[in-house]
């Protein structure tokens, strides 16, 4: 396993933005879930930041396939395979002070090979998207998805070909 140290989501010295930036970077790169603080004492949104079972259940993905970043051009895109046939999907937005709109695209025909590239859906194109973050479906989206992420914080959503 990949395993880059222990989270410090809720330690202290961070915005909330910058600990779910951390915990879904574990979280798409399948790495182990360490706290090094007493989950008993930390706020109500690190806790429940941390306690996502959707977000856990992508990190423990039976197929152990890490994420790979596919764009750093405005902001990050990472994209994850799951043993289920869906993709989980982060956005990144590393600027401290300035939000982005980072799309993602799931074809060819939406510009170069599309971020899933070599991966390729045959006649659809059309992707059920779930914002994990928050529990919600998102809509069904087809070729593009555009996503606004806030300064220094990260959006992990679940990409599902329909």
């Amino acid at each position: 396993w990949l395993n880059p140290d222990m989270l410090t989501i809720g330690m202290g010295g961070q915005t909330l933005g910058m600990y779910r930036t951390q915990f879904f970077y574990w979280v798409i790169l399948g790495t182990p879930l360490l706290l090094s603080n007493d989950i008993r004492i930390m706020s109500s949104s690190d806790r429940n930041l941390v306690l996502n079972k959707e977000a856990i259940s992508i990190n423990r993905d039976s197929d152990c396939v890490m994420g790979s970043l596919v764009q750093a051009v405005v902001g990050e895109t990472w994209i994850r395979p799951l043993s289920d046939s869906s993709f989980a999907v982060l956005l990144v937005n590393q600027d401290m002070q300035h939000e982005k709109n980072i799309t993602v695209k799931s074809s060819k025909d939406a510009g170069q090979w599309g971020d899933f590239h070599p991966i390729v859906f045959g006649n659809s194109t059309n992707m059920k998207i779930r914002d994990i973050g928050i529990g919600e479906d998102i809509g069904i989206f087809n070729y593009t998805f555009t996503s606004t992420v806030l300064p220094s914080d990260a959006r992990l959503f679940r990409f599902e070909v329909v």
